[in-house]
């Protein structure tokens, strides 16, 4: 599925749901933009809302259709061409029941002409798109939350990559005013890959989950954590000296490894992390260059950890 997705036009359809002010305009961006950033035939949305473009005309059959978890199945004529309005044979369906406050409030549909894979990746794709619809459709009072999941992991609801760039930037601006220092550690996890290809991805996706959790349960206030790849998480540190992300960093590296992680079958895995630790350069000016130079000397120092044996702190040179 993820070939499949344009992200910068996923990205962008995302902002214009924020604007959204209406179920109209809501139908229009997913009709025309979710639409092609994803490459889907058809997708609809259902509601229970008046005066919407899309509407339920028998409550008991909305009802019957959104009390589901998603759903991905071969299309059905039956089924599914009153609602898609489009014959897909050969293609697939994906259901996503909208609820919100423990009521269903509708349904979105998404018709493609291939089959959609039923993997972790795609439920939790699906799932964060349902969630952003109905932060939507819940209007004002859900403008605040809806912000919220557009800057958050959906895995690990840490904060993801975009939002953490954009911090990295507010930190350097608000350094080069008041002459203080900044850093960046990135860590991931050793041997991720054979967690995934032993255990499944259920049991990855547990242990990405969990390290986050020990990871932000051991930062002070100030200190920002995100994840930003894969396996890969980020500690922003505002007025905080190299030697202070090197504290930081063994800090966290010491926590992983010290406790097992419990997997979803049962079984329980010892884990390590490697970290590269760097310190925004004065010299480059604190502008946008700034930014991606401290980004590239942590990754680079992360990197170096690996090559020198892995569960360790490399620093990056000033």
């Amino acid at each position: 599925m993820e070939n499949r997705i344009q992200w910068s036009k996923f990205w962008q359809a995302e902002s214009l749901l924020a604007t959204s002010n209406s179920v109209e305009q809501l139908t229009r961006v997913l009709g025309q933009e979710y639409r092609e950033a994803l490459g889907l035939e058809v997708i609809k949305l259902l509601v229970f809302a008046e005066n919407a473009e899309h509407f339920f005309s028998e409550a008991q059959e909305g009802e019957a259709m959104i009390q589901q978890t998603i759903s991905l199945a071969p299309y059905q004529a039956e089924l599914h061409y009153h609602s898609l309005g489009r014959d897909l044979t050969g293609g697939s369906v994906a259901s996503i029941p909208l609820v919100h406050g423990g009521q269903p409030i509708g349904l979105l549909l998404m018709g493609h002409a291939e089959v959609w894979p039923d993997s972790d990746l795609t439920q939790a794709f699906l799932s964060r798109t349902g969630d952003i619809v109905v932060l939507c459709l819940s209007s004002l009072r859900g403008r605040r939350a809806f912000e919220d999941v557009l800057i958050r992991d959906p895995l690990t609801q840490l904060y993801n990559r975009r939002y953490f760039n954009d911090r990295i930037n507010q930190e350097l601006s608000k350094a080069s005013r008041s002459d203080w220092s900044v850093c960046c550690i990135v860590f991931d996890i050793d041997f991720f890959k054979h967690v995934n290809d032993t255990f499944g991805y259920a049991a990855g996706d547990s242990l990405l989950f969990q390290v986050g959790q020990r990871a932000e349960d051991l930062l002070r206030s100030g200190e920002l954590l995100a994840r930003t790849g894969g396996e890969e998480f980020s500690v922003l540190l505002s007025d905080a000296p190299m030697k202070v992300g090197k504290v930081v960093a063994e800090r966290i590296r010491r926590s992983v490894e010290k406790e097992p992680f419990e997997l979803p079958e049962g079984e329980s895995i010892q884990v390590t992390i490697s970290c590269g630790v760097a310190q925004a350069r004065k010299q480059v000016g604190y502008t946008k260059s700034a930014a991606d130079d401290l980004i590239d000397r942590s990754a680079k120092a992360l990197s170096d950890a690996k090559a020198l044996g892995r569960n360790r702190v490399v620093a990056a040179s000033l």
